[in-house]
């Protein structure tokens, strides 16, 4: 297993394969923080077999215009790729923004991801005590959100003191409608129609 150091000053590029790459943020905490940006490559288009059958297009030709090349036939005829292809899916993106406090850098680092997760360890009602601890209030972590254009906000990392965790949630909601507090043994997949909740507790025997 290889251990990749990160540099918690500069973005970086930790991994990069022919469908994603992942990098590294810096966070505003105590100690050296990253956080962790995803994001998936666009596909090739997929083949409309059906206009390339009827253009008389032979299947030796295919790879090109998956490629996204127009194609053109002996006799001269040039078909535009669009009318042969359909449009991929648009990658998608996450981001993982853990311990830090609030900073507009963060939003210009994850900027348009589809699905943020912010640090909220603390509520308004703590503001003092998020600034103090380099911390953030839910809050802070919408607007964020706000700032960098995200479609989905998780929030997390909350303080034990606050016994009813759907405060975090309905203070994030005033300022970012698109956000979930998180919660222990829940599945978040992200997806092109949004946010899948999935509960993957175990089952309790039945006696």
């Amino acid at each position: 297993m290889q251990f990749i150091v990160t540099q918690h000053k500069v973005p970086q590029v930790l991994l990069e394969t022919e469908s994603y790459t992942i990098s590294s943020f810096p966070l505003k905490h105590r100690i050296a923080t990253t956080g962790f940006l995803f994001k998936e490559k666009s596909l090739k288009r997929s083949l409309n077999k059906a206009a390339a059958d009827a253009h008389g297009i032979p299947v030796c030709d295919y790879h090109w215009i998956k490629e996204g090349k127009d194609w053109t036939s002996d006799e001269g005829k040039e078909v535009s790729n669009d009318l042969l292809t359909f449009d991929p899916p648009p990658p998608l993106s996450y981001a993982f923004a853990s311990d830090t406090m609030y900073s507009p850098d963060t939003a210009e680092y994850v900027k348009g991801v589809d699905l943020l997760y912010h640090e909220s360890t603390f509520c308004e009602d703590k503001n003092a005590r998020a600034k103090q601890t380099m911390h953030s209030t839910a809050a802070q972590a919408a607007t964020v959100a706000v700032e960098a254009g995200t479609k989905h906000l998780i929030i997390g990392h909350f303080s034990a003191r606050y016994a009813d965790k759907r405060q975090f949630e309905d203070e994030a909601k005033a300022i970012f409608p698109e956000v979930f507090a998180a919660r222990e043994l829940c599945q978040y997949n992200l997806q092109q129609s949004g946010i899948k909740v999935k509960s993957v507790a175990p089952e309790k025997d039945e006696k």
